[in-house]
């Protein structure tokens, strides 16, 4: 199948959503095309007119399907502006990426409401440099440049407000393999910041030959590889998680919307409470480190008690020795002694220069 021309349908589904079907090239004019209206391209005019049809329905939810290599920057742009103002007037928008988006069709896919951009695991995803054809002079060639530029620096900044990234880094995604870009899948998609969930794969995806690629200046598609360890590692983990869930894992799933809903909700759930566990443990850690040091400081009072128990047990030592030695005295003299020679009239004084001691101090006449 080589060129899918652009379509847009509006249907309502059973749970009261209108649906929104984008699918083909975005935006080529329609005089280049088939005369029957059914089979001309998604321009602004025949998509107002289907938006104008959802208007007067009461819906709560327009979800819009978009299987898109791309086109017009202009159309793309309208597109998106209409989808917002859906979403002004409090209608709740889910864009979902399915099969090859690329170019002009990411950029209605930002037209969603916070956090309602969702991409199919089996979709690939391509942003690149805005992209024109111009003949002329030298000065024609840079007024195109200049346009070019400004819708470069226009579409980054869409997806920079739908992301709340900075727009360098759409930028330099948009820069990449000279301008072409690179495909994404689902989860890179997402951590770029270019979608907000990765939901199941649609039965119907849209299928190109090279030669649409080529032909619109966009990269190959990435080889298909054959399934090797790591990838029966993950086939087996999601087999895993959907028997968590309640699914059989082994069987050919196709979940729908509302089980997709319960497993994400499942998965916000074990999140929070991961993420609980985790400030809970950074709390339990921080109290095991205050221990710790309380526990350092009780070791070193230890130590010095132990020291200055060692002291005490030494000076104890010492004064047990001392109260085992002799007794020792020293001779003093009688201090009552001089007082009694001063009594008897004398001096005290003896032949050797001090009184002596075998005299009588009475005598009889």
């Amino acid at each position: 199948m080589a060129l899918q021309l652009g379509r847009i349908s509006i249907s309502n589904r059973a749970d009261g959503r209108a649906a929104i079907d984008i699918e083909g090239i975005i935006g080529i004019p329609e005089w280049w095309q088939f005369e029957h209206p059914d089979e001309r391209v998604s321009t602004y005019d025949t998509f107002k007119k289907r938006i104008d049809e959802i208007r007067n329905l009461s819906v709560p939810t327009v979800e819009v399907n978009i299987r898109s290599l791309g086109g017009n920057v202009n159309d793309a742009l309208l597109i998106h502006d209409t989808l917002c103002a859906l979403s002004a007037a409090g209608i709740e928008v889910l864009t979902a990426c399915y099969g090859f988006v690329a170019s002009a069709a990411t950029i209605v896919a930002q037209a969603a409401d916070s956090g309602r951009r969702h991409i199919s695991r089996n979709a690939l995803y391509l942003i690149h440099r805005a992209m024109n054809t111009v003949q002329g002079n030298r000065e024609d060639l840079l007024k195109s440049v200049e346009t070019l530029d400004k819708a470069d620096a226009l579409i980054a900044g869409i997806y920079a407000r739908r992301s709340g990234r900075p727009a360098e880094e759409f930028a330099a995604l948009m820069d990449a393999d000279g301008g072409h870009g690179r495909w994404l899948n689902a989860e890179e998609t997402v951590a770029a910041g270019l979608a907000d969930t990765v939901i199941a794969a649609a039965e119907i995806v849209n299928h190109a030959e090279d030669m649409t690629f080529w032909g619109y200046a966009l990269p190959s598609l990435p080889p298909i590889t054959h399934q090797n360890d790591h990838t029966m590692k993950i086939k087996k983990t999601w087999h895993a998680i959907l028997n968590y869930f309640g699914f059989d894992g082994e069987a050919d799933n196709s979940l729908t919307e509302a089980q997709v809903e319960k497993l994400n909700n499942e998965l916000e759930s074990r999140g929070a409470e991961i993420g609980e566990l985790k400030k809970r443990l950074e709390t339990k850690d921080a109290d095991l480190a205050d221990l710790r040091s309380q526990a350092e400081g009780i070791a070193a009072k230890d130590e010095r008690i132990a020291d200055l128990t060692a002291q005490v047990n030494r000076l104890e030592a010492e004064n047990e020795k001392l109260k085992a030695g002799p007794t020792t005295t020293v001779p003093q003299e009688d201090p009552d002694v001089p007082r009694l020679l001063e009594l008897c009239g004398g001096s005290g004084s003896g032949l050797d220069g001090g009184y002596n001691t075998n005299r009588p101090l009475f005598s009889l006449h």
